[in-house]
């Protein structure tokens, strides 16, 4: 079975480089496959470490120069090594403020185990005003999807707003809908879908693309302090994965504490 190792570091990449020899490596990865890359695409076996920044990648004898009676020699065994994964399509601030500050569901699956953990952070946070979050997966219900029902019998009195995992979907209960006006006679908006049960012809709980915007105005509105919170939470969680860099697919504008 083959791995990758991932190094997040600072890159300072100097192929074969002598000008450094002085100095000495606090680790050296070696017989390994090492993916430098740089411009030239350069791909080495050798690679030397020092405070965190890579020294140099070359060839064994290269490497040499930078061994000391402390260097830690890993041999890697022919395996791979990585400066860092690039996620090129992300959303981070908008979904790292859900983790920190609302209640995610997405590490569960099923009607009754996120009603139970909405409910828990219901009880947990009785001073919100609304009660916002994430990550349910549409999969779990019919062609209707979520009922408001099940939300309302965890808090009638207050909104609650509930984002899918996907981003594409909104599923929400009857207070919401109430603040919002949104009725069964309702036209969808452009681009969006108000699901309506077959029988009463009332909103079911569920809003699709375009139709979440219509929550807009009762959502909970992030200050710029809680997206910095969020960002710096999301950034060391990613390094722990090996991810130095992401591309946020969605800086939305209108938003200035989020810009």
């Amino acid at each position: 079975m083959s791995y990758f190792v991932v190094l997040v570091l600072s890159i300072g990449l100097m192929v074969g480089c002598t000008e450094n020899a002085s100095k000495t490596a606090d680790m050296i990865l070696t017989n390994g496959t090492i993916y430098t890359e740089d411009a030239n695409n350069t791909v080495a076996k050798n690679v030397a470490v020092k405070d965190g920044k890579i020294l140099s990648v070359g060839t064994t004898s290269d490497i040499e120069n930078y061994k000391g009676a402390s260097t830690q020699i890993i041999d890697l065994k022919c395996e791979t090594v990585m400066p860092g994964f690039f996620d090129s399509h992300m959303h981070p601030a908008m979904s790292a403020v859900d983790y920190v500050f609302s209640v995610v569901v997405s590490d569960v699956s099923g009607v009754e185990s996120y009603a139970k953990k909405i409910k828990e952070f219901a009880v947990a946070n009785p001073d919100l005003k609304v009660i916002q979050g994430a990550g349910y997966y549409r999969s779990d219900w019919d062609e209707l999807g979520p009922r408001k029902e099940t939300l309302d019998a965890i808090d009638s009195t207050s909104p609650i707003i509930m984002l899918s995992n996907d981003g594409h979907s909104m599923w929400v209960n009857s207070k919401a809908l109430k603040m919002d006006e949104i009725t069964k006679d309702t036209p969808n908006p452009e681009g969006g879908i108000i699901q309506k049960d077959p029988k009463t012809g009332e909103p079911s709980g569920l809003l699709q693309e375009s139709a979440m915007d219509l929550m807009k105005d009762i959502s909970i509105k992030y200050s710029k302090e809680q997206y910095k919170e969020a960002i710096l939470w999301v950034q060391k969680l990613l390094n722990s994965r090996g991810i130095a860099n992401v591309f946020d697919a969605n800086a939305n504008l209108d938003n200035p504490n989020y810009y």
